[in-house]
């Protein structure tokens, strides 16, 4: 089915989900409106998160993606995007995801700048409450599941079209039994963002999550970075410092006592914080009445009235393609390199046989007919063996060949992002256009004795404490 009206090619996932247009991208990963087909004319529009084509064929990132998928799964929260299922297809996993119409607090901030103040209060207060369930989810038998988000930003957090914050993506979160993929001296995460004691490679808990989420608020609050600085090394030299002020001391119309909230959630001591993301909520509903729902959608309405516009005509084109026709024609691409069988009705079976018999009967009756001394095959030349050779050698070394081209440093990004320099450092006191995806090559050589971070295999940025000086 052509995609026409705007749309993108439809990629078929499987026998119920239809992958459209991107809809946001990151550094290992695309996320796709998508659409469930059901029986009778059933139909209900989705997000489906997709690894970038070079990392699909990784067992290591399919892993990461399922595991992401069961720890979210576990969350049931009106505060948290739900994770419905994972799907796997052609080689490649899926995630597939509710759709949830708003934007990203990042992209609302750097569109309209700073919301009203409690605007911001109900927004962050939303996100503390989905914290809350996800720091109390357990596992099967009851067991504390102990997870930490570990990159709460405002990129990660969706303000909804009808005034809700949700907390989105559990890529790198840590869970009891999910250490594996961080090493002792390593830590992961958006370095602004960072808890001390996440920056130090030290312990992690919710209250580290807390810490984040107290940088989120100070920043909505105030249309400003909190920690900014021209090199990793002087921001994380300033998180550890910790010389934090009031944010009513940036923007006057923000009351005091906002303040004391804001900064016991950013004390350098986790024992100093608040003991769950339910204090700090309910906290921050004393300190000041958050806004209505209403109020929140009204901001979003008058921040991101375009994109929001455009969005809604291409989720109508997207429902008016998906009811014309119950069968796309494009499939999705094999990723493996391993085809499927084609599984034939039997009735299909009927002609095929019946050619089958009359060219054997044909045969037979040559045979009967040859002479006894004619060739039945001639020898090959030695050039057809060579050849052959030389093909299946090839064809050996081209999976290695291609796992060193599409590399994350390597490898373009897809077209629908924009990637920034390697090296963009950060606009010292505002918040920037556009959260920088983790770095996908490698630091600079130049200045410190050595790198605060390195690049790992996912493209995520990996701090290094033992560098972490200006």
């Amino acid at each position: 089915m052509a995609a026409g009206k705007g749309l993108s090619a439809n990629v078929r996932v499987n026998e119920r989900y239809v992958l459209w247009d991107v809809i946001a991208s990151g550094a290992t990963a695309t996320v796709h409106l998508g659409r469930l087909s059901g029986p009778l004319g059933f139909g209900k529009t989705v997000a489906i998160k997709r690894l970038h084509p070079h990392l699909a064929k990784s067992d290591a990132f399919r892993t990461i993606l399922v595991e992401e998928a069961r720890l979210a799964a576990r969350i049931s929260h009106p505060n948290v995007v739900q994770v419905l299922e994972i799907v796997e297809s052609r080689g490649e996993v899926f995630l597939v995801l509710e759709y949830v119409h708003g934007e990203t607090l990042q992209r609302l901030l750097t569109l309209g700048g700073r919301p009203p103040v409690m605007v911001a209060a109900a927004i962050v207060r939303d996100v503390l409450r989905g914290l809350h369930a996800a720091h109390n989810v357990r596992t099967a038998a009851g067991a504390p599941l102990e997870l930490v988000h570990r990159d709460v930003t405002p990129r990660n957090v969706i303000v909804t079209a009808d005034g809700a914050g949700k907390l989105v993506d559990f890529g790198i979160a840590r869970a009891r039994g999910r250490d594996s993929t961080t090493g002792e001296d390593t830590v992961r995460g958006t370095l602004p963002y960072m808890a001390p004691e996440q920056l130090q490679g030290d312990r992690l808990s919710a209250r580290s999550d807390l810490y984040a989420c107290a940088v989120v608020l100070w920043e909505t609050l105030t249309g400003e970075r909190l920690f900014a600085g021209e090199t990793e090394a002087a921001i994380a030299a300033k998180i550890l410092d910790h010389d934090v002020r009031p944010p009513s001391a940036v923007s006057a119309d923000v009351p005091a006592a906002l303040d004391g909230v804001v900064l016991r959630g950013l004390a350098r001591d986790p024992a100093q914080r608040f003991a769950s993301g339910l204090e700090m909520a309910l906290a921050l509903e004393q300190a000041v009445t958050p806004a209505a729902p209403a109020e929140v959608a009204a901001w979003v309405e008058r921040t991101a009235r375009e994109s929001l516009r455009a969005r809604e005509a291409m989720l109508a084109r997207l429902e008016e393609e998906g009811e014309g026709e119950a069968e796309p024609a494009v499939a999705i691409p094999t990723v493996s390199g391993a085809s499927e069988r084609r599984r034939w009705p039997a009735r299909a079976w009927i002609p095929v046989g019946a050619v089958l018999l009359f060219l054997a009967a044909l045969g037979a009756r040559a045979q009967m007919t040859q002479a006894p001394d004619a060739t039945v095959d001639a020898p090959r030349s030695p050039g057809h063996a060579a050849t052959a050779a030389t093909a299946a050698t090839a064809a050996t070394a081209a999976p290695s060949a291609a796992a060193r081209d599409e590399s994350p440093a390597a490898s373009p990004a897809p077209a629908t992002a924009t990637p920034p320099p390697t090296n963009a450092r950060p606009r010292p006191n505002a918040i920037p256009t556009a959260a920088p995806p983790p770095a996908t090559a490698a630091a600079p050589a130049a200045s410190p004795p050595c790198s605060p971070y390195y690049v790992d295999d996912a493209g995520h940025r990996r701090f290094d404490r033992q560098c972490l000086t200006p």
